[in-house]
């Protein structure tokens, strides 16, 4: 079982507009009284003779948080990625099954085919909420253990034959 951290509870459950807020209020909360305590202490009569470094400065912040930005777009792209191929290949699994049991008498076909039903509604009914919460579905995988058990249990009655 996945450990669910604080911020993947905040992240997954929360929806994205309170947390822009938050973070963009909490970005301006923090400036405004940094902006006041940097204008009290730099002295008010030659303010121009920061602007060289200050804008060297701000360069070199802007491309550092353009580089993180870079690296986290990225990293959530891999994960979409990744989820979409996992979910892509269950599913083509399953097809799979569903279309080798064509092979076998209509009784098991059925069985199969039924059993095939149930896991794709129990994953998505509970198992991709749990998974949002870094939990899994203990039931899911009972439910694909007996489609396999339904399915072997097909092929050796055919073998049998």
């Amino acid at each position: 079982m996945v450990a669910t951290t604080t911020t993947q509870r905040v992240l997954n459950d929360v929806p994205t507009w309170p947390l822009v807020i938050a973070v963009v209020g909490g970005a301006v909360a923090l400036s405004m009284p940094g902006n006041g305590l940097v204008r009290r202490w730099l002295p008010r009569d030659r303010p121009w003779e920061y602007n060289d470094v200050a804008g060297a400065l701000l360069a070199v912040v802007t491309g550092l948080y353009g580089l993180v930005l870079a690296f986290v777009i990225v990293s959530v792209g891999e994960n979409y990625r990744s989820a979409q191929e996992a979910v892509f290949s269950e599913a083509t699994a399953q097809d799979q099954v569903v279309t080798d049991s064509r092979g076998f008498p209509e009784s098991a076909r059925a069985a199969i085919t039924a059993r095939v039903g149930d896991y794709i509604t129990d994953v998505i009914d509970h198992e991709w909420p749990l998974l949002a919460e870094g939990k899994e579905d203990p039931e899911a995988d009972a439910r694909l253990s007996a489609l396999f058990a339904a399915f072997r249990a097909s092929s050796r009655r055919r073998r049998a034959t």
